[in-house]
């Protein structure tokens, strides 16, 4: 029998697994919205409870990420749309993310 091999899991797999292992929508239905089984939304308080903030080294010319977190939820935006769309994740979405980005995961897309 050949000796068994162990991979490590990437933090993209962690990151498709916690997406997955998602709770349904918590205010489904509510102000007309599609119902999404999976999908993470926030409630209007959510929404104007966030404190929004980009890292030190972007610039003022609103090509940024924002972020910006509420208990058990992590929303992103696009700093040049703020009254556009906001991606929401749970923690370990999230942590799974970072932790690619800090292994160097994703530096195949910066140019």
């Amino acid at each position: 029998m050949p000796p068994e091999i162990s991979f490590p899991v990437s933090s993209r797999r962690r990151f498709a697994v916690a997406a997955f292992q998602r709770k349904t929508v918590q205010d489904k239905g509510s102000e007309g919205k599609l119902y999404m089984p999976g999908k993470m939304t926030l409630t209007n308080l959510e929404r104007i409870s966030l404190t929004w903030r980009k890292a030190q080294l972007s610039t003022n010319n609103g090509s940024c990420v924002e972020i910006a977190s509420v208990v058990g939820k992590i929303a992103l935006r696009d700093s040049k749309d703020t009254s556009g769309p906001i991606l929401v994740y749970t923690p370990a979405e999230w942590n799974a993310f970072l932790d690619g980005a800090k292994m160097g995961e994703f530096d195949d897309l910066v140019f």
